[in-house]
């Protein structure tokens, strides 16, 4: 990923690529506000295979290893496209408002009660006996000092 970004004319014409295929990231974080598919991808103008050879003359990607197959270059602009996704404060925003909303939590004792190790027997008497029976708990309803909170 280094080496991509590293090269600001490959770069630049893989978000071109990126451009021409994808939703912006401001389109996807539009789509999560309105919860409704709004904004669609663009189609490809050509076929696949004809759309990586016209991007591979016209921008001279050739002596990369992104773009030495079709496959690499389609993997590529995804890897791109997944990246900046990743980054895009409205994307992340919406995302852990979807995440806190509908993640839920179970935990279940271990099965191997029969062992020596007695980390894996239940014990009223242990701290954590009462967290191994979650069953279903909204994320929002645990409390403390946590990633989200």
């Amino acid at each position: 990923m280094n080496e991509l970004y590293s090269n600001t004319k490959l770069k630049e014409r893989l978000y071109e690529c990126v451009a021409n295929i994808f939703l912006t990231p401001e389109d996807f974080a539009f789509n999560l506000k309105q919860k409704s598919l709004i904004k669609t991808p663009k189609s490809i103008p050509q076929k696949p295979a004809h759309y990586f050879q016209v991007q591979k003359e016209l921008h001279d990607l050739g002596n990369y290893k992104f773009t030495e197959s079709m496959m690499n270059f389609y993997q590529t602009i995804t890897f791109v496209m997944a990246h900046e996704l990743f980054f895009h404060p409205l994307v992340k925003a919406y995302a852990k408002k979807i995440y806190l909303e509908k993640v839920k939590v179970s935990t279940r004792p271990k099965t191997n009660l029969d062992s020596d190790d007695n980390e894996s027997k239940i014990d009223i008497y242990k701290p954590d006996y009462c967290v191994k029976r979650i069953k279903n708990k909204p994320f929002t309803q645990f409390k403390g000092k946590g990633v989200f909170n």
